[in-house]
């Protein structure tokens, strides 16, 4: 199922998972304010979506966040067996937000690249855990538990000041997901689809408490 935030308003989700203990697989989620939102209870299980990329696995279809996590525990974001694919969002592709953002788990996914990652489909940045998020695992105990972070225009990985207990392992970062050839940006196949813009500084929104976008209210363009 393909999810299209083209006609919705100004700063509208694709999908918010609030209750908790939720399953999400087999989306397809474009051109939203964020693909997919997690706040409260948490548990919450994500698998084999598109988020920011078009159903072909290739052409991205930008958010403006890929995946937030808000204030939410023990979520999982992605499998071996399962994986998502986050790619060609204008800001990060996945981020934990929080101290009550506990034990999350990012883990097979492919972020920046295309679903086969093969090529960059970059997100500015790929994952970034901010404001006191804890025990975060980025990876796994073996090679396919690993994400493929590659091809973004910003960093692959940021850990912010405050950030306790994250573990970081068997990933790929930079090349492709057979790990036998380099994949920056100035391999990727598909442009992001708008020139992403550096936020001047991330910061939460008071309001809703997920960062700030740093981008105007207007959507991106359909690529020609």
């Amino acid at each position: 199922m393909h999810l299209a935030g083209d006609t919705v308003g100004a700063g509208g989700d694709g999908l918010r998972l609030a209750g908790g203990t939720s399953s999400v697989s087999g989306l397809v989620l474009t051109r939203f304010e964020v693909g997919i939102f997690i706040s409260g209870p948490g548990g919450n299980l994500v698998t084999g979506n598109y988020v920011g990329i078009a159903a072909d696995g290739t052409t991205a279809r930008g958010n403006s966040f890929g995946i937030v996590i808000d204030k939410s525990p023990d979520n999982v974001i992605g499998t071996s067996a399962s994986p998502n694919a986050v790619s060609g969002n204008v800001q990060a592709g996945v981020t934990v937000n929080g101290a009550a953002a506990t034990g999350t788990e990012i883990a097979g996914n492919r972020i920046g690249t295309n679903a086969a990652g093969t090529a960059a489909v970059p997100n500015l940045l790929g994952i970034s855990l901010r404001d006191s998020a804890v025990g975060t695992r980025i990876g796994g105990t073996t090679d396919a538990d690993g994400n493929v972070v590659s091809g973004n225009l910003s960093n692959g990985i940021e850990v912010s000041a405050r950030v306790e207990g994250t573990v970081v392992s068997r990933n790929r970062i930079g090349t492709n997901a057979a790990g036998n050839a380099a994949c920056r940006t100035t391999c990727r196949a598909s442009p992001p689809s708008t020139p992403p813009r550096r936020p001047s500084k991330a910061t939460s929104s008071p309001a809703t408490g997920r960062p700030a976008s740093g981008r105007t209210a207007s959507r991106a363009p359909t690529p020609t």
